[in-house]
């Protein structure tokens, strides 16, 4: 069972809400900055974030 996200529901880089998915849920990329801290952004946003110490983790779908 995952657990309820509590987080900030828009993207670190561009500031806009997310995407939501047919039966509840965001639509979001991960990506870890220098010092390991990981950040929630649009899948479309990764590309502009991604060198320079950040790297990216993992697209998911939480609720």
């Amino acid at each position: 069972m995952t657990r309820k996200w509590q987080g900030a529901r828009t993207c670190w880089h561009c500031g806009q809400k997310f995407r939501t998915q047919r039966g509840g849920g965001y639509i979001f990329a991960v990506v870890k900055d220098p010092i390991g801290n990981l950040l929630r952004l649009h899948k479309d946003c990764v590309k502009h974030v991604t060198g320079g110490g950040y790297a990216a983790v993992a697209n998911e779908v939480e609720s």
